[in-house]
């Protein structure tokens, strides 16, 4: 393997309204661990105004409880994200540059790509984008000119074999999970056939090329430090209004490997990324971010209250109504939840 093939990972969001993302912290954990050279680009600390942010605006509708990034003495960037971008591209010279996007942050990737066509050789550098955007309207994203390959679905091992096969120079156009624009103009459209990827053996997700701020989060009128963690993927519910259950069916329909798309990390795999996020960033604030939290048995919960005891940070979950028992309530308010 070449010692000089780079990847930009590229993160386009809104300022601080989440901490670093999971997806994009075990991309940058598997490249790593394949002897990848990897930067990132990640616009969440830049001002943007208040109508665009969000945040100000939802305060006035008492949406959320008025904070102030100034008590943790952070200052946004006020220099154009998109030229920084360029720059960055720039400076690195990146071997592949790979886009997660969002619905929501669909327009700023899209000016983010068409920058690069700024008479320079940048425009030369191949593009993948993937995330829920594209994985759900994945004709729309590779239709644009100057997007190379689509990832729909998981794209941990996609990005990684995508990698391999670049770097040593052998087609990639057939990688499950990818969609190839060829020589010829047309695309070859893999359909998601490579097995799903095991919760409890994948890497803890490294986060170190995020910058510190960006793990400060509001909540409830107060900014904390706060850690992501993945406790489990999917969700067993079929709620019209939500994306998870389009998942389940686009993997039962296209997947040959036969298994669910909801799957569990046991309590001691959480046990030991909370313990190696915490103690690595400091973390004030748990962030639980899988779609049900009590997918999870009674005697799972039991131990994880047994385990998160442990820790004594306060923590947010989010998780299907039908899950809600006062017994499992109590018991995680008893070692911090708090939202």
């Amino acid at each position: 393997m070449s010692d000089k093939f780079k990847v930009l990972l590229v993160h386009p969001t809104s300022p601080l309204l989440n901490p670093p993302p999971i997806g994009v912290g075990l991309l940058i954990a598997l490249l790593r661990q394949e002897g990848f050279e990897v930067h990132l680009f990640d616009n969440g600390l830049y001002k943007v105004p208040d109508h665009l942010h969000g945040g100000k605006v939802k305060e006035s509708r008492l949406q959320v409880t008025p904070f102030d990034y100034g008590t943790r003495d952070l200052i946004l960037k006020e220099s154009d994200p998109i030229a920084d971008f360029v720059t960055k591209v720039t400076t690195v010279q990146p071997s592949l540059i790979a886009f997660s996007t969002l619905e929501s942050v669909y327009e700023l990737t899209i000016s983010m790509i068409d920058a690069l066509d700024n008479g320079s050789d940048l425009d030369k550098i191949p593009i993948l984008v993937g995330g829920v955007f594209p994985t759900w309207a994945p004709d729309l994203v590779i239709n644009h000119p100057k997007v190379d390959m689509i990832c729909k679905g998981e794209g941990e091992g996609a990005i990684v074999d995508l990698c391999k096969a670049m770097d040593a120079g052998i087609d990639y156009s057939e990688i499950p999970n990818l969609w190839v624009k060829n020589d010829f103009g047309s695309i070859v459209k893999s359909k998601i056939q490579r097995p799903l990827v095991d919760v409890n053996k994948i890497p803890i997700p490294d986060f170190s090329l995020f910058e510190e701020g960006r793990f400060l989060r509001p909540m409830g009128g107060e900014v904390y430090v706060t850690i992501p963690i993945e406790t489990s993927r999917g969700c067993p519910y079929k709620c019209n209004y939500c994306n998870s259950p389009a998942n389940t069916r686009m993997y039962e329909e296209e997947s040959e490997s036969g298994n669910s798309f909801l799957r569990k990390k046991t309590v001691n795999t959480v046990y030991k990324e909370l313990k190696y996020l915490i103690n690595k960033f400091n973390g004030e604030y748990v962030y639980f971010c899988s779609d049900t939290f009590f997918v999870w048995s009674a005697a799972e919960i039991d131990e994880f209250t047994e385990m998160y005891s442990e820790f004594k940070l306060p923590f947010w979950i989010q998780t299907h109504p039908n899950t809600i028992k006062d017994s499992y309530i109590r018991k995680m308010k008893s070692v911090g939840l708090n939202r």
